[in-house]
């Protein structure tokens, strides 16, 4: 059975830090410093928590409640037990929690790869933005990219206008718009 917990362990805390720099490019990325730090801070709607299948820790998501919806910012399973469904109820987890909307970034659907990671999100209820968006840096070592917004419950376009410039203020820092 599939079900989030607190990272609890230093071994779940390396298992997360390893996964977490394996699956993401490091410009999609902050420091790991910065994913504790955030979480560490108990008002700002942030968590990271570990996926775990029994007793084991098969992956990790970390995600933001942003006023009305979830910014899950990173997704990611052991390689070994990619495509046995358990990104899905991950993504299940979350959406059955109020309030129940989700809104996450993607890169464009150029190549093989990232064709397959967004069909994965539609496939889970998402759909995909037509929208220009830059994923702003994370830092001032680091690169802006340019992603597409991938949302699953009820947005309409000035919602998800929103939603972004929300994303950009509390996970970015960016405060003009």
């Amino acid at each position: 059975m599939i079900f989030l917990c607190d990272i609890a362990s230093e071994s779940q805390r390396c298992h997360a830090e390893q996964l977490y720099r394996r699956a993401f490019p490091k410009d999609e990325r902050p420091d790991i410093e910065v994913v504790w730090k955030n979480l560490a801070q108990s008002d700002n709607g942030f968590e990271i928590k570990a996926v775990c299948d029994n007793n084991e820790m098969v992956g990790m998501v970390s995600y933001w409640l942003l006023c009305d919806f979830f910014f899950i910012e990173h997704l990611a399973t052991n390689v070994e037990r990619r495509g046995c469904g358990i990104g899905a109820r991950v993504i299940e987890a979350i959406a059955s929690t109020p309030p129940y909307r989700i809104v996450l970034e993607v890169e464009p659907p150029v190549d093989a790869l990232s064709r397959r990671r967004v069909e994965f999100y539609r496939r889970n209820g998402f759909e995909l933005s037509t929208i220009d968006y830059m994923q702003p840096a994370y830092s001032a070592e680091r690169k802006s990219l340019p992603m597409r917004l991938m949302w699953r419950g009820n947005f309409d376009p000035e919602e998800l206008l929103d939603a972004a410039r929300t994303i950009r203020r509390r996970v970015y820092g960016i405060c003009q718009q």
